[in-house]
């Protein structure tokens, strides 16, 4: 995992933390040639340059998603 991802997820509280670790290892495993990086705040990875997933945590709504970009 990236060390910046690591210090974004860090900073979260230990539940969300938990979530958002086990999301960024799912994904890495499952998309193990894409770039991660922190991109716009938020967990990214990008597939030939192109952003793929992001994990979004938005803490007014407590809850965490994960967004997918699916480019033919």
């Amino acid at each position: 995992m990236d060390p910046d991802i690591r210090m974004y997820n860090n900073q979260l509280n230990q539940e969300d933390q938990a979530i958002c670790d086990m999301l960024a290892e799912e994904i890495s495993q499952h998309l193990p040639d894409a770039e991660n990086k922190i991109w716009h705040a938020h967990p990214v990875w990008f597939i030939e340059k192109k952003s793929h997933c992001r994990i979004q945590q938005t803490k007014s709504w407590n809850k965490t998603d994960v967004l997918e970009w699916f480019r033919f």
